[in-house]
């Protein structure tokens, strides 16, 4: 019979399926607003011509609203894995911050 490892303290449960498909979605609005935005604001141009008016409010102020309230709870979800785990001290992250952070111009 297998010995039973004691959790340590900086352990955490089990990240379950609901907490990656929170990640997931999470993901999903921010790179999707960042990437999407150059395509928007090409069409943002024609709406205006053709009078819709609330272009601005649907394609990037909803949006955005969206992405910053994923980018938060994706900062959170990653501090707590960062107090539990140690994420930021690991030597790969260290030698490589471009991993980390990326500015893409876009956001």
């Amino acid at each position: 019979m297998a010995a039973v490892e004691e959790p340590s303290s900086k352990s955490l449960p089990a990240l379950g399926d609901e907490t990656a498909a929170i990640i997931h979605d999470n993901l999903g609005v921010v790179l999707t607003y960042a990437f999407s935005k150059p395509a928007l604001d090409e069409y943002r141009g024609w709406l205006i011509e053709n009078r819709w008016h609330v272009a601005d409010r649907v394609l990037f102020e909803w949006p955005k609203q969206r992405a910053t309230r994923a980018i938060i709870e994706l900062a959170v979800m990653f501090r707590a894995l960062d107090d539990a785990r140690e994420i930021t001290k690991d030597d790969y992250v260290v030698g490589h911050p471009y991993a980390v952070y990326h500015d893409t111009g876009y956001v």
